[in-house]
């Protein structure tokens, strides 16, 4: 039997409807046993005719594992697992709804911007890290190429990443990255990462991150030895500069920039910048390896 609780749940927040959740008793039942269809429509009430039509569904969201021989054979696996694997899913929705979301109210603004014959070369205050985030994620979801620097690399210190926005905006960018739908460059301080992982204790986790940029195809890492670095993000017409606390280190508020003439700028400083910065390597990696040990 499921508990109350956990059936609410998965109905709820992650699309299971009863049938799901009566094979999915039957299962956590008969932990360790392969089962056919036909036991599976003869011990519970799923529909004969509809009963591959849900186990499918189990198979594909990651609650059950399939044998193919004769007669087929379903089996549940690891519940903790499962669950991350819906956890995955649910998130992976949320992005996709959220880039259409964002798609739709970009054009309707654009719409309502030239009916009232406003510029939408406009420069907004960026007031709070949240809306910060929050934009910088809208923006790397509407594009396939983007450019970013960052005085403290948030995208190899995951400790760093103390909220809700900042997380699953460096999420979404590892993501669109690995998955080569967004191509990104990125200039970072090896100054501030040297200093922020040395007084944490997850140095090694940034070597990993460090190392695992290296093997990103669709990432190109470069970085300063100084600390004098501005936090921006610059796409194909917008741009987003970050104003850095200098008590925290980290982005308090900022601008929205959508005027050609300062995006162009921005971007060809960028460029200039990338140009001299060193291409991250082993060089970098030995530079900080020392550095964490001393």
């Amino acid at each position: 039997m499921l508990d109350p609780e956990f059936r609410t749940l998965l109905k709820e927040e992650y699309d299971f409807r009863e049938n799901h959740l009566i094979l999915l008793s039957h299962f956590m039942s008969n932990k360790g046993k392969k089962l056919s269809a036909e036991t599976l429509w003869t011990e519970t009430e799923v529909p004969k005719g509809r009963i591959y039509e849900f186990l499918n569904d189990l198979v594909d969201w990651g609650f059950l594992d399939v044998e193919y021989k004769k007669p087929k054979t379903y089996s549940i696996r690891n519940l903790k697992e499962s669950l991350q694997n819906a956890i995955s899913r649910k998130e992976r929705k949320l992005t996709q709804t959220e880039k259409k979301t964002l798609e739709v109210a970009n054009k309707i603004e654009k719409t309502w911007r030239a009916e009232l014959g406003e510029k939408t070369g406009s420069i907004k205050i960026i007031s709070s890290p949240e809306e910060f985030y929050i934009k910088a994620r809208e923006m790397l979801m509407d594009s396939t190429t983007a450019k970013i620097s960052e005085r403290t690399p948030l995208l190899f210190l995951s400790t760093e990443r103390n909220s809700t926005w900042r997380r699953r905006t460096y999420e979404i960018m590892i993501d669109m990255t690995e998955s080569k739908r967004l191509d990104l460059k990125y200039i970072f301080s090896l100054e501030n990462i040297r200093k922020v992982a040395s007084e944490s204790e997850n140095a090694d986790e940034v070597i990993k991150s460090l190392k695992g940029a290296l093997e990103n195809g669709n990432l190109t890492c470069r970085y300063v030895e100084g600390t004098g670095i501005e936090s921006m993000l610059i796409v194909k017409d917008r741009a987003l500069l970050g104003m850095v606390s200098p008590k925290t280190g980290s982005v308090e508020n900022g601008l929205y920039i959508e005027s050609k003439e300062m995006v162009d700028s921005l971007d060809k400083m960028y460029d200039l910048i990338f140009e001299d910065a060193e291409p991250l390597g082993l060089k970098a990696l030995q530079i900080l390896g020392k550095a964490l040990e001393e």
